[in-house]
């Protein structure tokens, strides 16, 4: 009798989640040339892998005023987020959920610079 056929069994299909952190200079809202070419990039990864929703938290370093910082966190995480949702409508992708927040100050023991992030996850 002859062996039984062999059956391929399909690779589960892993989805893969791309993170990214835009740095901010100090008192700065603006995107840096740098961070707007790393954003088009990390957008077109979200369209590649059919991210549905991105999650961005601004922070700011802990010199200042807490008021200031607050405002600079939620500014820093709003204008990432709207030059995402503009890159992606570009694209054509309406299906990624997209929502910001100002997280306050971030303290790491590293430096002030680390500090003034937008940290970007998805899922």
């Amino acid at each position: 009798m002859p062996p039984a056929p062999h059956v391929a069994t399909p690779s589960p299909v892993v989805k893969h989640h791309p993170s990214a952190n835009v740095y901010f200079g100090l008192n700065k809202t603006t995107l840096s040339p740098a961070a707007v070419t790393m954003l088009n990039a990390y957008v077109r990864e979200i369209v590649k892998n059919d991210v549905t929703t991105l999650t961005i938290n601004g922070f700011a370093d802990a010199q200042g005023g807490l008021a200031h910082n607050e405002w600079l966190s939620k500014t820093r995480a709003s204008v990432v987020a709207s030059f995402i949702r503009a890159a992606l409508a570009k694209a054509g992708d309406h299906k990624v959920a997209v929502t910001a927040s100002g997280k306050g100050v971030l303290k790491s023991s590293v430096s002030y610079q680390l500090d003034r992030v937008v940290a970007i996850t998805s899922k």
